[in-house]
């Protein structure tokens, strides 16, 4: 048995690449009604090295179907996630790392001890095919004990457990393709089955010349003619609600609104403001009627919400 080598290290001519994982539960004799089709998690990853960026959606059935899949996006050091129609921005983030992406997809196993057998053509890439089989202490899961709870029962237990893994390396250690296995025999209720977790990383190109693009919300208005003190950023938009955030004081945006609105045609029909704790302003136009709401969120920064009622 020899170790595959040093899989960590990264090719430095890697500008970008885009990887997809999944992983997900099958078996035979389970329950019946038990979906055995269906991805527990998908994960897609781009990633680029100038600038810092990084894309992620995830889906599956942990999530209740791709209708909740989550987006999170982010570019030097700013950080947007979406869930559902919903983006939230937060910045002072840690810039992305290519390499470290790439090292963290190489998987969990690799201080196992693995067998050269073979080279084959991967993904556009000549890789040398790596294989590993090792009986596990039983109990042994990739975190998804809920899972096999939920797929035998309370009672289910592990009684034992086998590793075997697939991996795909090309030149200077870049993992082309990983699949991994834990094969579970499992009882419960005095019935056996057997339970499979899969685990499949698939590297689907590099220097493909990406571009993570920042989310339409970063760079966009209120949406309705409500003015936006200039250099406001969005922050997140939900249900007829957006919140936006700018650099300054609170008694500038207070008297930006004081001026700026009625002299775009708004009526303000209440103020509680305070130039210094910020407050709302309640104001119409036409038969819109909107509230914005000022006050300070960190040094320098002030946050608005607005809603159209």
């Amino acid at each position: 048995m020899s170790q595959a080598g040093n899989w960590h290290v990264r090719p430095e001519n890697v500008q970008d690449f885009r990887a997809r994982f999944t992983l997900w539960v099958s078996g035979e004799g389970l329950p019946q009604g038990v979906s055995q089709d269906t991805p527990y998690w998908t994960w897609t990853l781009e990633a680029t090295r100038q600038p810092p960026a990084r894309r992620i959606v995830v889906s599956g059935s942990a999530l209740g179907g791709e209708q909740n899949a989550m987006e999170v996006i982010e570019v030097e050091d700013k950080m947007w996630v979406r869930m559902g129609d919903t983006w939230v921005l937060a910045t002072g983030q840690t810039p992305p790392d290519i390499d470290e992406d790439m090292d963290q997809l190489s998987g969990p196993f690799g201080s196992v001890d693995w067998r050269e057998v073979g080279r084959e053509q991967m993904n556009g890439f000549d890789t040398v095919h790596y294989r590993a089989e090792v009986e596990l202490p039983a109990g042994t899961a990739w975190g998804l004990m809920d899972r096999l709870a939920q797929i035998m029962g309370p009672e289910g237990r592990i009684t034992a457990s086998r590793f075997e893994g697939d991996v795909y390396v090309a030149g200077e250690g870049l993992v082309v393709r990983a699949l991994y296995r834990l094969r579970h025999t499992v009882e419960a209720q005095g019935k056996t089955a057997q339970i499979t977790e899969e685990m499949h990383y698939e590297l689907e190109g590099v220097n493909l010349g990406l571009t993570i693009e920042i989310p339409e919300m970063a760079g966009q208005t209120s949406g309705t003619d409500v003015p936006l003190p200039e250099g406001a950023q969005m922050m997140t938009a939900v249900q007829g609600m957006m919140v936006y955030e700018v650099s300054g004081s609170v008694a500038d945006v207070v008297t930006f609104y004081e001026q700026t609105l009625p002299a775009q045609g708004f009526t303000i029909t209440s103020k509680q403001v305070n130039p210094m704790a910020g407050g709302m302003f309640t104001v119409t136009k036409g038969d819109q009627r909107y509230i914005i709401v000022i006050a300070p969120s960190s040094p320098n920064q002030v946050q608005i919400t607005l809603q159209q009622q």
